[in-house]
């Protein structure tokens, strides 16, 4: 992974530093947790920011951007912008079909 070096506001800085301590990241990780929060909030503007915290804290064992990536498809589907898979050899109400 490639980095840039780009200015942050101390405060901001200093807010993640606390949060590094809390969540045993370093500061860099804290950062990067927050960039990505808050792109999983831009891109998912109907989920509210305590819902995406509750599911991140809820998985610490899972990397946000796999969080990001259900919570994506979860929206497509409630929003009807998917078809259903149907495997070869089933009809689709779930029952095998013969070939």
């Amino acid at each position: 992974m490639s980095t840039t070096s780009i200015k942050i506001n101390d405060d901001y800085v200093d807010t993640a530093r606390g949060f590094s301590n809390l969540y045993e990241r370093s500061l860099t990780g804290q950062i990067n947790y927050f960039v990505k929060l808050g792109i999983l909030a831009q891109e998912n503007p109907e989920l509210s920011l305590n819902y995406m915290l509750s599911i991140a804290e809820d998985n610490p064992d899972l990397p946000l951007n796999f969080i990001l990536d259900i919570l994506k498809a979860k929206g497509e589907v409630e929003r009807g912008e998917t078809v259903p898979f149907i495997a070869e050899g089933e009809s689709g109400d779930g029952r095998e079909t013969n070939l």
